[in-house]
Order: C-alpha cells, then sequence, then structure tokens
C-alpha cells in the first residue's frame, strides 16, 4: 500500500522537514513503547519542571519527547525550556535561537545593533548555505517594543537587559521569514502571554468607556440607568397630599 502521509516538496527559500511515519514515535509502536517507559521514568522526576511532574502529566512528558526527537535535541533540555500557555507549547527564546542555529539551511545567526534611545533596534542574519546569500530579519526597535506592549509588564525584562530582548525578538523575526520549519510553528511563551492578554479586556476598561458615553451634550439619560459600578438609583415617588376629610355639618335637633 502507498504510504498515505503526504510529504512537503523542498524549495530554495524554505526546506520543509519531511514527516516520516515510521520514524515517528506516535506510529512506530516499538518507539512508542520506549518513549512510554521514558515518561513514566521523568514525570516521577523533580529535576524537571512542575509542569511534566505527576502522572496526571504523563501527556504532555510524551508530547515533549516526540518534540525532541523531531527537532534532534536532548529530551531533559527540551523540557526545561517548554511551557504549557493556554493549550499550546511555548518556548523559551534560548531553546528558540538554538533550534534555529542547528537546523542546517544557514550559519549560526548574528546580529547588528543600532540606533540608541526609542531608536534602538536590532537585526538578525545568516547566511544560506545553498545560495551563499545574506538573508535579513524584520528590525526590532524599542519603540516597536513599547507599542506591542512588551516593555509595560509588570517584572519585564525589557525594562532591564533590552538589548538581550532585542536580540531573541529578531531571531524569531528571523526564523519565521526564513525558516519557519525549524520552529515548527511554535512560539515564545512571553508572545502565547500577550496574545492572551489582548483577547481580554479589562473590566475597568470597559467601565469607562460606558461612562465616558453618558455625559454627552443634548443627551438625556434613560431614566433607572447608572453607569456600572454605581448603585441603580429609583425615581423618587410621587408624594401624595393626603388631606383630612371634612367634618360634616351638625343638622339641627328637633323640637318636640
Amino acid at each position: 500500500m502507498a504510504n498515505l502521509v503526504p510529504t512537503v516538496i523542498e524549495s530554495k527559500e524554505t526546506a520543509m522537514a519531511e514527516f516520516d511515519a515510521d520514524a515517528s514515535m506516535f506510529f512506530n509502536p516499538a518507539k512508542f513503547e520506549h518513549a512510554q517507559r521514558l515518561a513514566k521514568m521523568l514525570c516521577r522526576s523533580t529535576l524537571v519542571p512542575v509542569h511534566f511532574q505527576g502522572e496526571q502529566n504523563l501527556g504532555n512528558v510524551m508530547i515533549a519527547l516526540n518534540l525532541a526527537d523531531r527537532v534532534g535535541q536532548d529530551p531533559f533540555m527540551v523540557m526545561q525550556k517548554v511551557y504549557v500557555i493556554h493549550g499550546k507549547p511555548g518556548i523559551e527564546a534560548q531553546l528558540a535561537v538554538a533550534l534555529i542555529n542547528t537546523h542546517g539551511s544557514y550559519d549560526p545567526l548574528d546580529y547588528e545593533m543600532s540606533g540608541e534611545g526609542k531608536t534602538r533596534g536590532c537585526q538578525a542574519f545568516a547566511v544560506h548555505r545553498a545560495t551563499e546569500k545574506v538573508k535579513h530579519g524584520t528590525k526590532v526597535t524599542i519603540k516597536m517594543a513599547e507599542a506591542e506592549g512588551w516593555m509595560s509588564k509588570k517584572g519585564s525584562k525589557w525594562q532591564t537587559m533590552p538589548d538581550l530582548m532585542l536580540r531573541y525578538r529578531a531571531a524569531m523575526f528571523f526564523a519565521r521569514q526564513h525558516c519557519p520549519e525549524a520552529l515548527m510553528g511554535m512560539q515564545l511563551k512571553d508572545e502565547l502571554t500577550d496574545i492572551q492578554a489582548n483577547k481580554q479586556m479589562p473590566a475597568t476598561r470597559i467601565e469607562q468607556k460606558m461612562k465616558n458615553l453618558l455625559p454627552l451634550a443634548g443627551r438625556k439619560q434613560t431614566p433607572g440607568f447608572s453607569p456600572p459600578g454605581e448603585a441603580t438609583r429609583e425615581p423618587p415617588a410621587e408624594q401624595k397630599v393626603t388631606q383630612k376629610p371634612k367634618k360634616s355639618a351638625k343638622k339641627p335637633k328637633k323640637e318636640q
């Protein structure tokens, strides 16, 4: 029977790695059994990150082992640099750079730093081995980091070591443009955190926007409506004037 697993044709710019079903541990019974024994041992270790510890995380360990096998890296090192964020694997920048440099299509990355202040930036570049041409990635600047909100996060390394963070982001831009197969679609853990934060608008911002819409000139506020966070005020009840009934005039007594 013909192999039904699709393969991707290599191109000069992006050499996508072929998927070998026989080499994958998920399709090779012998490799799967060996990986399962290894995963059970690793999930009992206290030297692996907490999100890989315990029998309940055995499945995550298996996926990490498969990832390490696919990228040709040591399983223990990969597990130290992989996180599970909202159901997706997020990797640290050091692992991303290692995957790019060991991919094979390009010489190891180099970086060009330039500018000062907000114009301070970094551009990653490398020599393509097949064509011997220098390929450049998108330049990342401090201004871009501020606009994207990378520097405003509490405890952000962008505030204490901006040059190093510029290099990491520049490397990710280069990989996505010139060798996306090196990362196999994975993102930095910081990128996944930023994406989730942008999806959730804080309730305080929603309340503030609604409050700003209320005092519009010439508009009357709907009775019984109040901005979020304030108690609903009911319109005052109409006061009824209670009058005492008039005393009826006494009828004159009839003379006997």
